[in-house]
């Protein structure tokens, strides 16, 4: 089974602000049969936007986050990768899932140098 990827994204900073964006897919459908036997048929697909806001931003630090105190929230969606059922110690069981909306805050203060205090909320909507 051969399967084609594709891959896409974008960076830019303005100032202390961030933006990335990102997509990836599989080009073509796969099918296949999961660990309990049932035919699979699926077109993978994620994507993800996320904003970064740098506060007392250097304009010498190329990466928002890298330094100082920082804030971000990202969205990301997927679709087809709620997962499959294997058989794993002879229980059903679903695997290799991502959820299907997910939406995450992040702070972050660098209060020394390689340490890194940061506080993460998500929500996830699942298939």
């Amino acid at each position: 089974m051969r399967t084609f990827n594709m891959g896409a994204s974008v960076k830019a900073s303005f100032g202390p602000f961030a933006v990335v964006g990102e997509f990836n897919s599989a080009l073509s459908e796969v099918t296949f049969f999961d660990g309990l036997g049932n035919t699979k048929t699926m077109t993978p697909m994620t994507w993800q936007a996320s904003i970064a806001y740098q506060f007392d931003w250097n304009p010498l630090v190329v990466e928002i986050g890298q330094q100082g105190t920082y804030i971000s929230a990202a969205y990301s969606g997927s679709k087809d990768m709620a997962g499959v059922t294997d058989l794993v110690s002879g229980v059903p069981t679903r695997i290799g899932f991502l959820p299907r909306h997910r939406l995450a805050l992040t702070g972050g203060e660098w209060v020394m140098d390689g340490l890194r205090l940061g506080v993460e909320y998500s929500a996830n909507w699942d298939y």
